[in-house]
């Protein structure tokens, strides 16, 4: 009777064990679906995985005590089945205390893991440059909380995209406050922000790009090896370096200008009724007034008021596309 008494024990203890087992897969499941966003933490995928195989080999002791508990339901399959099962309890209960507590041991071990991984998942990045290469714009949520459009693929990737006209339904006649902070969609046409321009350049060092296209259909750009904006006490002052590229170099002209918008003139003109913002219906780092003017009146035709780059569109001519973007030099 005793020791039928810790054979029903056993079997007991297994069957509890065995539910665990079971309502412990969801674990597994959840390193099955999330298999493909792992395969950059190899080391981590390969230890979970050795804990579940662990957890596997472990299982061989539910089997020998399920086959003791049969033996002792049907005596009839040994010669001898008291001696025989006394024996193999007592195996069957040292086995079994081992296997509860490499099973704790491992599931522990599984859940901090998993956990680990997930908050890898889930980790926002903090800059373009971590986005993978090989799609043209991808949307991204960062780390501080702001949205970026994000270019991987010109020219090597890494691109953020800072300003963008595409389809002409932002109206870029604003207020200084609007193109303080930013405003638009990144899904369409946008301006990011000078503050967020100035808090992004003012210790990195950047180059910036411009791509443009004209109505023709072709389409050209210019780079320039350093970009950076200053601080509002400065009306956000621009900063160039060096220009390559195949539009010509009409950016340049506008070197260490200051931000004008219709509402706070900043530009060159003597005259201080006049204004290049109120003008040419736009704002820029206009000088007296501007080479170039990607914040124009989308569409334009009127003498320099369009989306304009003299050298390529002319002044009586707006491009159809237009982007600037910034990246961290050196990442080309």
């Amino acid at each position: 009777m005793k020791l039928m008494y810790w054979l029903l024990v056993c079997a007991s203890c297994l069957a509890c064990l065995a539910q665990r087992v079971i309502e412990d897969r969801d674990t597994e499941d959840v390193l099955s679906n999330t298999e493909t966003e792992l395969m950059a933490w190899n080391d981590d995928t390969g230890y979970v995985r050795s804990l579940v195989q662990q957890n596997n080999m472990v299982q061989q002791p539910y089997i020998t005590c399920h086959v003791l508990n049969a033996l002792a339901r049907h005596p009839e399959a040994v010669d001898d089945p008291a001696s025989q099962a006394a024996n193999d309890n007592l195996t069957c209960e040292k086995e079994l205390g081992h296997f509860l507590a490499d099973v704790e041991r491992n599931i522990s071990i599984m859940k901090e893991k998993m956990e680990k991984l997930e908050r890898k998942i889930n980790a926002k990045p903090k800059s373009c440059l971590e986005v993978p290469r090989g799609v043209p714009r991808v949307r991204l949520s960062l780390e501080d909380g702001t949205e970026a459009l994000c270019d991987t693929i010109t020219d090597g990737g890494g691109w953020r995209v800072i300003q963008r006209r595409v389809n002409g339904l932002e109206n870029f006649y604003r207020p200084w406050k609007d193109y303080k902070f930013g405003f638009g969609s990144l899904d369409g046409d946008f301006w990011t922000g000078l503050e967020t321009l100035h808090e992004l350049t003012k210790e990195d060092y950047y180059e910036m790009r411009v791509d443009i296209m004209r109505k023709d259909k072709k389409f050209g750009f210019a780079q320039y090896t350093y970009f950076r904006i200053e601080n509002e006490t400065k009306a956000y002052k621009l900063i160039l370096g060096d220009f390559y590229g195949t539009i010509g170099d009409e950016l340049g002209p506008h070197r260490n200008m200051k931000f004008s918008t219709r509402d706070q003139k900043n530009d060159n003109i003597l005259k201080k009724t006049a204004s290049c913002a109120i003008k040419f219906r736009g704002a820029w780092w206009f000088d007296r007034c501007h080479k170039s003017h990607l914040n124009g009146v989308w569409g334009s035709t009127a003498f320099g008021s369009g989306v304009t780059w003299k050298a390529f569109t002319g002044f009586n001519e707006s491009a159809i596309f237009a982007e600037m973007k910034i990246r961290p030099v050196g990442f080309g």
